[in-house]
């Protein structure tokens, strides 16, 4: 705040305007008994302005009772006293009245809707004790926040019920006569559409100590504007009541202004609830701005705790911004998993398998928290599933392999048992050709020898005898071969006895199976197509 504003200078920047003589410093108007710029009773106007307000009846003094810390000499005092017609007291209360507008007296009765402060900005003259025909107003066309003043509340005596509170106001209004009531009731819409904001506070009893009250304007925001202040001080806050020599001392008004610093508290106040939305986005940072743009000495006058607001504030729209960026990261993830379908084994469903689990790897520690939420268990999932169809592939691709391999062996097995047949076939066949083509030999060279007149007997022998031969030998060709073919066909039965089949599921089979498909034979897997 300028150093103008603290002193008891009336000169004041236009902007921030202060009132004329609030620090009671100069009384020359009515000597000690008013101090200027103010009224009480002695410039009253109303039908009873007269009655009763002569020099010794003045309710207005000035005091050398300083609040703590003044610079000053002098502060005001009003006080209470009772009314008396002569020597007998009506037993009725004049409280203490201070105002920078003028009292209007009309009624003996203090709570009437006659008596009343008032801003005259003409001048009155209506049975006026002083300040005849002069205007008793203060121009004023500040905003200001709050108004400040100093005050001592000494009671006179005891018992006052729930009437034991003085009473300050300030009221800043348009170009009117603004009347100030005892009694709100008595108020009207005319007279409240002149108020600009308004300031009120009823004052505690301090035990008789200094206190420094601030009472914050109320805007109405009705139109308006800034043209006149007026401020009361009375020694109770209902007329008539409180008791004979309560005083109330007053001293050092100030307005208080909006400053750099207060504005740049309003932008922390305006902040709320922080939200990852622009909106909040930009509330923060036009208080971080208007914060640093404030020079040191302003930044001191904003509150720690204030600041304290606007830093937690960053820090949580950090935290939201970090937040939705990782979901958003996490969600691109999540529909790539999605994307996934139907897991076939397949190499396009392969690599969008690897895809998704490249992706979610990727993804840091705090992503991962929305990802497995609503994509992990599908990605993995879908993995397993792969996995099952992978080894089912290759189980099936060494089933056919080795179908193929058993089919391939038992085509060699069979080339090789119809080759060893027809040499078998064509052995005995050859075998029976030169048993017949001997035995035919042997035949025709006896029947030549029998059959010539000219054999010998010895000729003849032998010729039977080697036919004879013949025939042995012939018999035991033909049992050789026979028994050779009976071997044989004794080993093909036992190894037949010897062929155990059985189905996949364990069943034994009777025999060799006819149909097409997979069995078991001495212990080894046999496809038949």
């Amino acid at each position: 705040m300028s150093a103008a504003l603290l002193s008891g200078s009336n000169v004041m920047a236009e902007e921030e305007p202060q009132i004329p003589n609030r620090d009671f410093e100069t009384w020359t108007y009515d000597g000690e008994n008013l101090p200027n710029n103010w009224n009480s009773f002695q410039t009253a106007d109303g039908s009873l302005a007269s009655m009763g307000y002569n020099s010794s009846d003045r309710q207005v003094k000035r005091s050398t009772d300083t609040r703590p810390g003044s610079t000053g000499q002098y502060s005001c005092s009003i006080w209470a006293r009772s009314v008396k017609l002569g020597i007998f007291d009506l037993g009725i209360v004049a409280q203490g009245n201070l105002t920078t507008g003028r009292v209007h007296a009309g009624s003996s009765s203090a709570a009437n809707k006659e008596n009343y402060n008032y801003t005259d900005r003409n001048g009155s003259t209506n049975k006026a004790n002083g300040k005849s025909g002069e205007p008793c107003a203060i121009p004023f066309t500040g905003k200001p926040k709050a108004i400040k003043v100093w005050v001592k509340y000494v009671q006179g005596g005891s018992g006052y019920g729930e009437y034991n509170k003085a009473k300050f106001s300030a009221v800043i209004h348009d170009n009117g006569d603004y009347i100030s009531y005892g009694l709100p009731e008595y108020d009207n819409d005319n007279n409240k559409a002149l108020v600009v904001a308004s300031a009120v506070k009823e004052i505690e009893y301090t035990g008789g100590d200094w206190v420094e009250l601030t009472l914050p304007f109320e805007y109405t925001n009705n139109g308006a504007n800034p043209v006149y202040i007026q401020i009361n001080a009375s020694t109770n806050a209902y007329p008539g009541k409180g008791k004979a020599n309560d005083y109330l001392y007053i001293d050092d008004i100030e307005m208080v202004y909006t400053t750099a610093a207060d504005k740049v508290v309003e932008k922390i106040d305006a902040i709320g609830t922080v939200e990852y939305t622009d909106a909040s986005k930009q509330k923060i940072d036009d208080a971080r701005s208007a914060y640093n743009a404030l020079t040191d000495g302003e930044k001191a006058q904003v509150p720690d705790n204030k600041l304290t607001v606007l830093t937690d504030a960053e820090a949580t729209y950090a935290q939201l911004k970090k937040e939705a960026e990782d979901y958003a990261a996490a969600m691109v993830v999540v529909e790539k998993i999605q994307a996934i379908g139907t897991v076939e084994y397949t190499e396009a469903s392969k690599q969008k398998i690897d895809e998704a689990r490249a992706a979610y790897d990727a993804l840091t520690d705090a992503q991962k928290v929305y990802a497995d939420k609503q994509g992990l268990p599908i990605l993995t999932d879908a993995e397993t599933a792969y996995a099952q169809l992978k080894q089912l592939a290759e189980q099936q691709a060494q089933e056919a392999e080795q179908a193929a391999k058993e089919l391939a062996e038992a085509k060699t097995a069979l080339n090789t048992s119809v080759s060893d047949a027809n040499k078998y076939y064509n052995s005995i066949k050859t075998a029976y050709a030169n048993i017949a083509s001997t035995l035919k030999s042997a035949i025709d060279a006896a029947s030549s020898t029998l059959n010539s007149a000219n054999s010998t007997k010895a000729e003849i022998n032998a010729a039977n005898n080697a036919l004879a031969a013949a025939v042995q030998k012939a018999k035991s060709d033909i049992a050789t071969i026979t028994g050779i073919k009976n071997v044989r066909t004794a080993k093909s039965r036992a190894a037949s006895a010897n062929d155990v089949w059985y189905d996949m599921i364990g069943n034994r089979l009777p025999g060799k199976p006819h149909s097409k498909g997979i069995y078991i034979k001495n212990g080894k897997k046999v496809v038949i197509r």
